[in-house]
Parts: C-alpha cells; sequence; structure tokens
C-alpha cells in the first residue's frame, strides 16, 4: 500500500510540475491596448465607428511612391484593407485613434477586419507592431 501511494504521489507531482511548466516556453505576441471613451449618444450626427485589428507596412518592402492597388502612390496617409469587407468600402477616407488627418483606403492586402497604415520608416513600422483600434469611416461610396 505504502509503495502504491509513494508511486500515486511521485506521478501526481510530477505530472502537475510538466503541465504547468508547458505554457511558459511559448511566447505570445503583445497585443497593445489602450482604453478610449466611447462616443456619447445623441452628441452629434451618427458615425460609423467600428475596432479593426491593426498593423503597418513601409519601407524597405513598400518604399514610398510605389503603386498601390488603385494606382495612387503609397505613402503618408495611405492604408491598406480588404475588399471583400462590408465595413470599410474601397475608397473610403477614414479617421484612425491615434493618427491626426484622413487616411484613404486605397491600397489591398489585408484579411478582413484588418487595416494596414502606411508608416515612413522601418523603426516605426516595428514599433507600430499590432494594435486594436477605433475606425471611424468618413467618407465613402454611399455617403
Amino acid at each position: 500500500m505504502k509503495i502504491f501511494f509513494a508511486f500515486f504521489c511521485v506521478m501526481v507531482f510530477t505530472g502537475f510540475i510538466f503541465v504547468s511548466t508547458l505554457g511558459s516556453s511559448i511566447s505570445q505576441q503583445e497585443i497593445k491596448t489602450k482604453p478610449v471613451p466611447l462616443p456619447k449618444i445623441g452628441e452629434g450626427p451618427a458615425k460609423r465607428i467600428i475596432l479593426v485589428h491593426a498593423t503597418a507596412y513601409g519601407p524597405p518592402k513598400f518604399p514610398k511612391g510605389q503603386a498601390t492597388y488603385s494606382g495612387k502612390p503609397v505613402g503618408p496617409y495611405v492604408i491598406a484593407g480588404n475588399l471583400n469587407d462590408p465595413n470599410i468600402p474601397f475608397n473610403s477616407r477614414l479617421k484612425i485613434e491615434g493618427f491626426k488627418g484622413e487616411f484613404h483606403f486605397c491600397d489591398t492586402g489585408v484579411p478582413v477586419g484588418h487595416v494596414d497604415i502606411w508608416l515612413p520608416t522601418a523603426k516605426m513600422v516595428d514599433d507600430f507592431g499590432k494594435q486594436i483600434l477605433f475606425v471611424e469611416v468618413l467618407k465613402d461610396k454611399s455617403s
């Protein structure tokens, strides 16, 4: 009986130790998030605001002036989206949380619910990482 108990204890404790350390070696990519105040109902005209996954692209793979899907040169205030995204129509003008100015959705190559923001340097692209941001659709084909 003592041998069975000792064997049982060894199995339980070593299993517990091995199982608890399995997840610690797996690296997960950090997603930067920050709290954002939501628009208040009844203040001004209705806005079309959506939550998207955002990444960045830029030099050296996508230098300034390279043609986008629409033919417009890639550069500041250009974003890539997905042509099949029902929330962000192609050629839309967008306001993106944390940035000043209007962005133009004129490039493609990302999944639905995702935007890729062009930034001028490789360091800025790396520093941007992956974020979840609010995007306001200002003008689209239906406006």
